[in-house]
């Protein structure tokens, strides 16, 4: 089989399992559940869960099921679209699953490709923002290594001070070979 057909294989196996965890129903989309938009950012699906999980947690709503049941919902929208590869995923099956609704056509609908494309191609998290904010210390360090590593006057320097090691390891060995000559010279006549 070839690697093409396989590939395939293994993108809808993945899309399934993505569809398998919510269907299609309006009830069941993470964004609804979340009354958020397609685009919206992380902060954006954080602030959402944290609004609606405050508002139908189970401790504030004591025996209502559905709170628990509205909650619990919740949780897996949260978890879904929290999860950078998995919320992909789960945009990607299910415009594919809206082109397979409305049957198979032989031309590609615009509106299902910007969506994936839309989803796959922005920056979702800044991990050099979240760095910078958590570690300043190891940032600006790193930075700093970084720019001087790149810089073109670092390798000349480099060079340079590889020659005086080079020079200075030859000076040593040369007084020292030359030491042990003058030594075996001067005592020689002693030893003989």
């Amino acid at each position: 089989m070839s690697v093409f057909w396989m590939n395939n294989i293994r993108l809808l196996s993945l899309q399934c399992r993505s569809l398998s965890q919510f269907s299609k129903s309006r009830d069941l989309d993470p964004y609804e559940i979340l009354g958020i938009k397609l685009s919206a950012t992380q902060d954006e699906i954080k602030k959402a869960y944290h609004n609606l999980s405050f508002k139908y947690h189970p401790d504030r709503n004591q025996g209502s099921k559905e709170s628990h049941a509205k909650f619990t919902k919740l949780t897996r929208a949260y978890k879904m679209l929290s999860d950078i590869d998995e919320r992909r995923r789960f945009d990607k099956s299910n415009s594919m699953a809206n082109e397979f609704s409305r049957g198979f056509t032989p031309h590609i609908r615009r509106s299902n490709i910007s969506r994936v494309y839309v989803h796959s191609s922005r920056k979702i998290y800044n991990f050099e923002e979240y760095t910078k904010n958590h570690y300043p210390g190891s940032y600006y360090a790193n930075k700093k290594r970084d720019t001087i590593l790149s810089s073109p006057t670092h390798s000349y320097e480099k060079g340079k001070q590889a020659r005086i090691i080079w020079n200075t390891t030859l000076a040593l060995w040369g007084t020292t070979l030359l030491a042990a000559i003058l030594y075996s010279v001067k005592y020689a006549d002693k030893l003989n």
